[in-house]
């Protein structure tokens, strides 16, 4: 129960808020920092938190599996975590784009991966993907439109 509660949970409050907080500021005109809020508020708490339960706790995903396949999703997860705190140093909108790019990808392929491998898949579990990858969607093709109203 905890594990559900910290690890999916808490990390699906907080991109809630985020997007909340960044459709208030997309709607006045505050393309950047709806960007800059998202990332804070949502993608680095959720990569954080996805980097340590794949790397530190494997078996999460697919009972019995080789830890390989969690310890490489955290890799990425940590990796979209340091990308996405760089940017929040020196904000820059094709680096939000990118960022986002990338995470929808990695979550394409790992829902792919997860229907393809795991003999388990609860309907939850897609459509949790699926909401995920909706957002990131919806992210991606902000940042690439402020690309060009950036500069």
């Amino acid at each position: 129960m905890y594990n559900s509660l910290f690890y999916i949970w808490v990390p699906s409050i907080f991109v809630f808020i985020a997007i909340w907080r960044s459709i208030s500021l997309f709607k006045q005109s505050k393309i950047n920092e709806g960007l800059y809020a998202f990332t804070l508020i949502g993608l680095v708490p959720w990569s954080l938190i996805s980097a340590f339960r794949h790397m530190f706790l494997p078996g999460q995903i697919i009972k019995g599996q080789n830890p390989f396949f969690e310890f490489e999703a955290g890799g990425t997860s940590l990796a979209i975590a340091i990308a996405s705190i760089y940017t929040l140093f020196f904000p820059n909108p094709y680096q939000y784009f990118i960022i986002f790019l990338i995470y929808l990808l990695y979550l394409i392929f790992a829902i792919l991966a997860w229907l393809l491998y795991n003999k388990n898949t609860k309907l939850i579990n897609i459509i949790r993907f699926i909401s995920i990858i909706l957002v990131m969607v919806y992210f991606v093709q902000i940042a690439h439109k402020n690309i060009y109203t950036d500069y």
